[in-house]
Order: structure tokens, then C-alpha cells, then sequence
């Protein structure tokens, strides 16, 4: 009986002890929720809260739109599938970054300048760059150098998305540059020590030095820096950044041993590292890195694109047109795309196949680089075999509305260039955008298919 009330007792003290852990466990369940919910709240959507650690998890795609003005919706959709990003969070963003090398074309440098942007962003820099005049090649504004007072800033602005701050910079601008440096931007050595005195020096050449070395060590130089930093380092690039190990080693190398022991706990994460293609990469190579900046377009440059919009909602002939971009690159993709005549109308036909039967006037625009006249109109004509379809010369139509707005003062005439026709185009369609519901292209080998049937392709367009 002894024995038997004794383990009563002991069988009820162990269910009291389980019974107090169980209670212990759900009170710290509840008080962790209650702490979740607590800091949810102080991550709301239309807010981004900068803390004093380096290293800022962003929460919520919708937290780094709140603070770029996004102006039109396609500005915003690169952030719509943005993964979640780590952005190191600089003490200062004193460091320069100048970026210089041969000739190239408008899409070429927007893409470069993503890359330098992001690396800014991490390395807690700007970008400095030489004017347009010196870095667009001519051979795509009909051999014409650009004008001198044609900016950056006159086709894009980038900035960071930590809080919309101005990424690119006219070189031409700094106060510290004499007259002189103009004849000089393809020097190394363009920024003097005399003239910065206590700054470092970084200089990739292009036949010489390694870009990647060049890297690490403007990165342990940025790590080193703090809130009483006013010195910081310029590092000169003068060389290719496509083919360059800056794109091919993927992830970029962490701070040195020696700079990471020094580093306060939760500083620096890998995650940090910036994301050196503006193109998606493979999910591994994202989730390692992290992008800082976004385009976005210049104001005056949205609003000659709304009335450039008007303008061909205009001249439409029936009010419920469905608009299409036809896209045909002929001077440096001949061969890879066989675009004469012949061939483009039996492309053409068979995208057509079966738009008829929709109801739908359509009104293709006709953008390409082919200079003659008669394979232009030739291209126009095809339209004649369809009823329901008829076709504008977009880069016509382009150059006619810019000199209109050069004779009303809405445009300054030293924009009258390829390049910025280019970016308005871009409104009608070029690049894919909502105006243009349907769009078909003929190019390169990547984009040059037998047929693209526009009623599957498109499917939303006809309803």
C-alpha cells in the first residue's frame, strides 16, 4: 500500500513538472509570435526602416518601391519579381567609380551602367562617366558624333534603391577636373593624387592588371572606411566589363581575412555582394548577391513619350486598333536574318493567320535601321493583301513629332539624335512595352523564327 501511494506521488510530481514545461513552451511560443507580429508591423509595405548595423534584409519587395517614384508601371516591374535582397548599408558613399572604354551603343552602356551601379552601391560609391559624346558610338546616329550638351541623364536615370540617390555622374561636372581633362578621358591616371590629396588610387588598364585584384582591393578599402571617413578612393576602369572576370566569377570575392576579423559581428554577409548582370542569371548565382539600383526614365523624356502616344492614337484608322510593333534589323544582321522582302511577307502571313476572324483592326508600326526608301515602303505595302491591317512608318513618325517639338520649344535641338529617337520609341513599343499589344520581330538568329503566330502568342490582345 506504502509502495503503491508512493508511486502515486511520483507518477503526479513528473505529470506536474511535464505539465509545467508544456506551459513554459506555449508561453514562449505565444511570446514569439507576439514578437514576430511586433516586428512585422515595423515592416510595412510603404516604409523601410534603416537601421545603424551595416547589413539590411529587405522584407518586402513592396518596402524598396516606396522609395523610388515609379512613374509609369513597367518601371516598376523589374522590382515586381526582384528576389529578397541583403544591401550593405555605407557610413558615407564618398568613393568614385569612373568607368571608360572604346565605343559602343545606348543599350550597351545601359546595361554596363546597371553592373557599375550595383558595384557602387556595394563598394558605398558613385559612378563617374565621360559625356555621351565620348562613349555612344557615332555609327548608330548616322556617323555623327553626339553634341557636347547631350547628358546621361537625357536618356536614364539610375539610383540607388536604399533611398533614391543618384548613382551616374557627369565626369565634365566635377569641380576638381580642369578644361583640359576633356581631351583626356581615355587617360589612366585621369584623376590626379595633387588634386585628392589622402585618397587611394585604384587604375585597371586595359591590356594590363587583373580587374578582379583591382576589386578586392577597393572592397577592403570601403570595409575600412567609417562615419569620420572623408577620404575615400577612385578607382579608374579602362577597360571591357563584358568578358572581364568581374562577370565571370560569380559570386565576387569576399573582404580579405584580414578586413573580416576586423568587422563587427553581423556587418558583412555574403548576400551583400553585388549582382554583376542586369540580365536574370541562374537562381544560385542571385540568391548570392544582391542588386542596388534601378532605371528609371527622365521626366521630360516621359512626357514626350505620352505625346508621342497621342499622337499615334491619332492617326489610327479605326479607334479600337490593336497596335503592333514590327520590329526588322537590317544593316549588321543581314546575314544572320534573311529579312528581304520574300521572305518577310511569308513570315508575315503566317503571323497573320487567323487575326482576321477577330474582329480587330490591327496598326503595325515598322521600326528598323534600313535607310532605303523603297524596301521601307515595300515593307508598308505587304499590309495591302489584308483588310484588316495597316502599317506606320514608326521612325519616320519619330523623327517628324521631335522636330515638332524642337519648333514648339519642347525639346532642345541638340537631342535630335538616333540615340534619344531610340528612347522614344521605346513608348511605341520597341522594347516589347504595353502600348504595342502584339509585336514581332526579325533580327539574329535568336530572333528570327520562320513564324510568330500573333492569336497564340498573344492571346489577351484580341479580347
Amino acid at each position: 500500500m506504502t509502495d503503491a501511494s508512493s508511486n502515486t506521488t511520483t507518477n503526479n510530481k513528473k505529470r506536474g513538472t511535464r505539465c509545467q514545461k508544456i506551459a513554459i513552451t506555449g508561453f514562449g511560443i505565444a511570446l514569439l509570435l507576439l514578437q514576430i507580429l511586433d516586428y512585422k508591423k515595423s515592416f510595412q509595405p510603404t516604409q523601410v526602416h534603416l537601421k545603424n548595423q551595416r547589413g539590411i534584409r529587405m522584407d518586402t519587395v513592396q518596402s524598396s518601391i516606396s522609395i523610388i517614384s515609379q512613374r509609369t508601371s513597367y518601371q516598376s516591374t523589374q522590382l515586381d519579381d526582384e528576389p529578397t535582397r541583403c544591401w550593405r548599408h555605407c557610413p558615407k558613399r564618398i568613393n568614385k567609380i569612373y568607368f571608360e572604354h572604346s565605343w559602343a551603343g545606348l543599350g550597351d552602356r545601359s546595361v554596363v551602367l546597371h553592373m557599375l551601379g550595383n558595384l557602387a552601391g556595394y563598394l558605398c560609391a558613385i559612378v563617374e562617366l565621360p559625356p555621351p559624346s565620348i562613349l555612344l558610338n557615332p555609327i548608330h546616329n548616322g556617323g555623327k558624333k553626339l553634341h557636347k550638351r547631350v547628358e546621361w541623364k537625357d536618356f536614364f536615370n539610375f539610383t540607388f534603391l536604399q533611398d533614391g540617390s543618384q548613382v551616374v555622374y557627369e565626369a565634365k561636372d566635377n569641380p576638381k577636373f580642369t578644361q583640359k581633362v576633356n581631351k583626356n578621358w581615355r587617360q589612366p591616371g585621369l584623376y590626379k593624387p595633387k588634386r585628392y590629396p589622402g585618397w587611394q588610387f585604384v587604375v585597371t588598364k586595359s591590356k594590363a592588371g587583373s580587374i578582379i585584384n583591382d576589386y578586392r582591393r577597393a572592397q577592403d578599402i570601403s570595409w575600412r572606411q567609417g562615419n569620420n571617413t572623408n577620404k575615400g578612393f577612385i578607382w579608374e576602369i579602362h577597360r571591357v566589363i563584358y568578358g572581364s572576370r568581374l562577370l565571370k566569377k560569380a559570386p565576387l570575392p569576399e573582404p580579405s581575412n584580414e578586413v573580416r576579423t576586423k568587422l563587427q559581428e553581423h556587418a558583412y554577409n555574403g548576400s551583400m555582394r553585388p549582382f554583376m548582370k542586369s540580365w536574370k542569371g541562374n537562381q544560385k548565382e542571385e540568391a548570392q548577391s544582391c542588386n542596388y539600383v534601378i532605371r528609371n526614365e527622365p521626366d521630360d523624356l516621359l512626357m514626350l513619350q505620352k505625346e508621342l502616344q497621342n499622337r499615334v492614337r491619332s492617326m489610327a484608322p479605326s479607334n479600337t486598333s490593336v497596335f503592333g510593333f514590327l520590329h526588322v534589323r537590317r544593316n549588321d544582321a543581314k546575314k544572320a536574318c534573311n529579312t528581304d522582302i520574300p521572305n518577310l511577307s511569308k513570315f508575315f502571313q503566317c503571323s497573320l493567320n487567323g487575326t482576321e476572324a477577330t474582329g480587330r483592326h490591327i496598326t503595325f508600326l515598322l521600326g528598323s535601321d534600313e535607310k532605303s526608301e523603297t524596301y521601307r515602303h515595300d515593307v508598308i505595302d505587304m499590309t495591302n493583301d489584308y483588310s484588316h491591317v495597316s502599317m506606320l512608318d514608326a521612325d519616320k513618325l519619330v523623327t517628324d513629332f521631335m522636330q515638332d517639338m524642337i519648333r514648339n520649344n519642347k525639346m532642345p535641338s541638340w537631342r535630335m539624335n538616333n540615340f534619344y529617337q531610340f528612347e522614344l520609341m521605346k513608348a511605341l513599343g520597341l522594347d516589347g512595352r504595353s502600348f504595342s499589344s502584339v509585336y514581332l520581330v526579325q533580327r539574329r538568329n535568336s530572333h528570327c523564327p520562320r513564324c510568330s503566330k500573333l492569336l497564340t502568342e498573344f492571346p489577351t490582345a484580341w479580347a
